[in-house]
């Protein structure tokens, strides 16, 4: 069950949907652009970070499932996905909003879950 949550987490992740002024892309392009076509040092704030160890926890507990490296690495996804769901509230954007929604609803069954884990 734990591999399931790990696997849910990253693709809720990557289904995250950013939308400002004319543009929108998913959160997966945004981040291949970023990582493999930046050369600025962008890279350094704690928005792409944290998520980025967040990625590589998740990652990491694909192997080795304990339910403490899963909830580290929903922690620091979960910085930037509702950074995303609030700035889709404020912004009146559906598609943010509702992209956030899997994240989101899969945290709320990890934590409920999370006693009964092991």
């Amino acid at each position: 069950m734990n591999r399931i949550y790990s696997i849910a987490f990253l693709l809720g992740f990557f289904m995250c949907h950013f939308v400002w002024g004319n543009h929108s892309e998913f959160l997966l392009k945004m981040q291949y652009e970023l990582l493999f076509k930046s050369k600025d040092t962008s890279l350094l704030h704690p928005l792409i970070i944290a998520p980025a160890i967040g990625e590589l926890v998740l990652l990491i507990s694909l192997f080795k499932p304990k339910k403490k490296l899963i909830l580290f690495g929903m922690i620091l996804l979960a910085m930037l996905v509702l950074f995303v769901f609030l700035a889709g509230i404020f912004g009146g954007q559906t598609k943010m909003i509702v992209s956030t929604l899997p994240f989101i609803l899969t945290s709320l069954s990890f934590i409920r879950n999370y006693k009964k884990l092991d």
